[in-house]
């Protein structure tokens, strides 16, 4: 079973360009709902939920994007990169900034 969930993940990070491309949202959350199912057995990819994040600034929907972050256990500097661009891609410089700070925390 985990090595079912270890190619579903890669196939998450491969099809994040394509949702973001074709503004395609709606099925952006759907494959993350799948991913939260598949955490609980398989562990969090930090490059699957980085993929995530950033279909979801991409996308316009940083709100979401934020929580997807937010909800992350483990970051790395991808992680934050791709919030810190989102949020600054859309008008929340000052967040972005904040966030940006917080980096030299961790």
């Amino acid at each position: 079973m985990k090595s079912f969930w270890k190619v579903y993940m890669e196939f998450c990070v491969d099809a994040s360009p394509m949702v973001v491309s074709k503004g395609a949202l709606e099925f952006g959350r759907k494959v993350h709902s799948f991913v939260r199912d598949g955490v609980n057995s398989f562990g969090e990819s930090i490059s699957v939920f980085n993929a995530l994040v950033e279909m979801y600034a991409k996308c316009g929907a940083v709100e979401e994007a934020y929580e997807t972050f937010s909800n992350m256990k483990r970051k790395n500097v991808v992680s934050w990169s791709v919030m810190i661009l989102g949020l600054a891609s859309h008008g929340s410089g000052e967040e972005a900034l904040a966030l940006f700070t917080r980096t030299r925390e961790c």
